[in-house]
């Protein structure tokens, strides 16, 4: 090769390196980011159910009567997010509504087996039961952005505990792999 061949391959690698830069920084990352926050609001939710129950079962020691009534109320507003049933029907037209509302098209919705690291004991100690599944949709990044937003405010509490996005199949498409929780209430626990 000449040199003169071989500035000219430099200049094109130079100019597709700069395009890419400018499509990551503006476009891509500052989305991307975005589903970080989602996934962090939706953890602190289940944490903050997990201490409410844990400072519940505390309560002479560490609980004041105007905490306990602000608990109580927080309680009962969690709990009305958690139905005292499974309702898959419930789940999926609603998962399916916002599929459609989103412009995304569901490609497969399974139930997946509990994680193998999950203890049965404190599970069957739990007032709820969390029941995974995993979903994989296709549309458009901003379309995957808009089922999140929507799937945060369900009418349900969902947690999502893992997202892979593929942004191979073209240039205005992506296919994501969600894996998330929703939880039901155990029999016989009180609600309200």
């Amino acid at each position: 090769m000449e040199s003169g061949d071989i500035k000219k391959l430099l200049a094109i690698m130079g100019g597709l390196l700069f395009v890419f830069a400018v499509f990551f920084f503006l476009l891509w990352r500052p989305k991307y980011s975005d589903l970080g926050l989602y996934q962090e609001e939706l953890s602190k939710k289940e944490a903050e159910l997990i201490r409410l129950e844990r400072d519940a079962a505390d309560w002479p020691d560490t609980i004041t009567r105007e905490m306990l009534d602000r608990y109580e109320m927080e309680l009962e507003r969690i709990w009305q997010l958690i139905p005292t049933k499974e309702e898959i029907a419930i789940l999926l037209e609603e998962i399916q509504t916002h599929a459609r509302a989103s412009e995304m098209e569901i490609v497969t919705l399974i139930r997946v087996p509990a994680p193998r690291n999950s203890n049965p004991k404190t599970e069957k100690e739990s007032r709820y039961v969390r029941v995974p599944y995993k979903i994989t949709l296709g549309g458009s990044y901003f379309g995957l952005v808009r089922f999140l937003r929507k799937l945060e405010d369900s009418r349900r509490l969902v947690t999502i505990t893992d997202i892979k996005v593929d942004s191979t199949k073209g240039k205005h498409f992506v296919e994501a792999e969600l894996q998330f929780n929703i939880f039901y209430s155990r029999a016989g626990v009180e609600t309200g």
